[in-house]
C-alpha cells in the first residue's frame, strides 16, 4: 500500500472520530443541556399525589473565573407525583433540561414519610444509574424541604462543601455516622438486621419560614418558595438562647443547645427496620455504635464523679485499636462479646489548678477505672435498647454469628432476627488515660 492511500485512510478515521466525538455537542446530553442535582428531599403530600419532591440545584452562572468570597445561591424546585421518578419527568419539561442526580449528594426524607416506610423510594433511587451509591441518606425530624433550604452558612462558601464534609465528623465525635444509600440498601434487603440513617433536624432557634440563602426560589408549580417568608419579620420567632448544659445522653437533631446560623443539625441516628422509622438514637448511643462499629478516631468524655474529683473532668479518648467482637450461642441465644481498648489524655479540669506528672493529686488509675466503667454502661445501654425497644440487629453482629453455623439452612432455620431480642452482652472496655496538661510554673 504507497504512502499517499495510508495517509487517506488514516485522514478518513480521524475525520469520523471527530464528526462521531463532537456531534453530542448537539444532543440532550451536552452538558449545557444538563442540571445536575446536587440534593433531593422527598415529604408526604396531603393530596391525592403522595409525594412531594423537592430538587435543589447549584447556581452555576455565579460561579467567576477568578473565584468570589460570596456564597453561592441554590435553586429549590418542588414537584408533587406520585414518585420520584414522576416528579423528575415533570421537572424535565419544567425547566426545559435534562435533569442529572449523578452529582446528588444526599438524600432526605421527611420523619412522617419515613414511618410508612421508604423501602419503595430507595429501591427506585438504586435502580437509576445516575445515583451513586456514596450518597448519603438522611431522615429529617421535620420537613425535608426546609431542611434543605436551610443546610448552609457563612461557614462554607459553596454549599456542596457542606453536603461532602458534615458526615466526616463521625471520625472526631461519633455523633452521627456516614450512612450512604448504598449501604443502606443492602440491609434494607437483609432480613437478619436493622438499618440505619443520618438523623437530620431544625435547629430551634431558626425559624422554619428562613430559608437562608433562598428568598426567591420558584416551585414546579410556578408559586415562588420565597412566599414563605414573606412578611417574615411579623412571623419570625427571636432567637434564644439554648437550654445549659444538655447531656448527650438526651441530645439529638432538633434540641441541640447550639445558637447559630445553619438552620439544620445532624446529631443522633435514625432506626429503620424493613425501610420504616422505628426511632431515634441519642448522640451517647451514637457514640457507641460508633465505637463498636470501629469508625469514630477519637471523642471527648466528660466525666463527673466526685468519688474521683470534685468537678468534671474532660477526657479526650483514642481507638488504640480495632474492637474485637465475637457471637456464641448459649441455651439457644446470642452471647455478643465487645472488647475495646483506648486510650486517653486528660484535656480539662474545671477548678483552674495547674496540673503535672510531678504534683498532682489525681489518682490516674481511679480516672481509667471509672472512664471504662462508663464506657461500658453506655454501650450496654444502648445494646440493651436495640435488643429490647427496636427489636433489631444495627450493629450487624449477624455477620460474626453466621460464623458458628455450619450450613446456610443451619443459619436460616435459627432465625436471628427472632433470637437477637434474647441477646446477652458482655462489654469489656479497657482505657489507660494519661496526663497532657501544660504547667504554667
Amino acid at each position: 500500500m504507497s504512502k499517499n492511500m495510508l495517509k487517506f485512510f488514516l485522514i478518513v478515521i480521524l475525520t469520523l472520530v471527530f464528526m462521531y466525538a463532537f456531534s453530542t455537542s448537539y444532543t440532550s446530553d451536552s452538558v449545557d443541556n444538563i442540571s445536575y442535582v446536587i440534593a433531593l428531599a422527598v415529604d408526604e403530600n396531603d393530596g391525592d399525589q403522595n409525594l412531594q419532591v423537592t430538587f435543589e440545584f447549584m447556581d452555576t452562572s455565579t460561579f467567576s473565573n477568578e473565584g468570589s468570597s460570596e456564597s453561592k445561591s441554590a435553586i429549590i424546585d418542588t414537584i408533587n407525583a406520585t414518585s420520584i421518578n414522576s416528579a423528575i419527568n415533570l421537572l424535565n419539561a419544567y425547566i426545559g433540561k435534562q435533569v442529572n442526580l449523578s452529582h446528588c449528594k444526599v438524600v432526605v426524607f421527611s420523619d412522617k414519610i419515613a414511618q410508612k416506610g421508604i423501602s419503595a423510594e430507595v429501591s427506585e433511587l438504586m435502580n437509576n444509574i445516575q445515583v451513586r451509591p456514596s450518597t448519603n441518606l438522611i431522615i429529617c425530624k421535620g420537613n425535608a424541604l426546609e431542611y434543605i433550604q436551610n443546610s448552609t452558612s457563612q461557614l462554607e462558601k459553596i454549599l456542596t462543601k457542606y453536603y461532602d464534609i458534615f458526615p466526616n465528623s463521625s471520625e472526631y465525635t461519633g455523633y452521627t455516622s456516614n450512612i450512604m444509600i448504598g449501604e443502606f440498601y443492602n440491609y434494607l434487603t437483609t432480613k437478619e438486621c436493622g438499618n440505619l440513617a443520618i438523623l437530620g433536624g431544625l435547629n430551634p432557634t431558626i425559624s422554619p419560614s428562613n430559608s437562608s440563602g433562598n428568598p426567591s426560589n420558584e416551585s414546579a408549580d410556578g408559586s415562588s418558595s420565597g412566599e414563605s417568608s414573606k412578611g417574615s419579620s411579623e412571623k419570625e420567632k427571636p432567637k434564644e438562647k439554648p437550654d445549659n448544659c444538655t447531656p448527650i445522653s438526651k441530645i439529638i437533631s432538633g434540641n441541640a443547645p447550639i445558637l447559630g446560623e445553619r438552620g439544620t443539625e445532624n446529631i443522633g441516628l435514625a432506626v429503620m427496620k424493613d425501610g420504616v422509622y422505628l426511632g431515634d438514637l441519642t448522640a451517647e448511643e451514637t457514640l457507641c455504635h460508633t465505637l463498636i462499629s470501629g469508625e469514630v478516631n477519637s471523642f471527648l468524655l466528660t466525666i463527673n464523679n466526685t468519688k474521683i474529683f470534685k468537678n468534671y473532668l474532660d477526657i479526650e479518648l483514642f481507638e488504640n485499636m480495632s474492637p474485637k467482637i465475637s457471637v456464641e450461642i448459649e441455651n439457644d441465644n446470642p452471647k455478643i462479646n465487645i472488647n475495646i481498648k483506648l486510650v486517653g489524655r486528660i484535656s480539662g479540669i474545671k477548678d483552674g489548678i495547674n496540673y503535672s506528672d510531678e504534683q498532682s493529686n489525681l489518682d490516674l488509675e481511679k480516672i481509667s477505672k471509672v472512664t471504662e466503667e462508663t464506657i461500658e454502661k453506655c454501650i450496654t445501654d444502648y445494646l440493651n435498647k436495640t435488643s429490647t425497644e427496636f427489636k433489631c440487629d444495627i450493629d450487624y453482629f449477624y455477620n460474626y454469628a453466621k460464623r458458628r453455623f455450619f450450613t446456610v439452612q443451619d443459619w436460616k432455620n435459627y432465625d436471628w432476627s427472632s433470637k437477637y431480642t434474647n441477646s446477652k452482652f458482655n462489654v469489656n472496655v479497657e482505657a489507660k488515660v494519661y496526663y497532657s496538661l501544660l504547667h504554667s510554673d
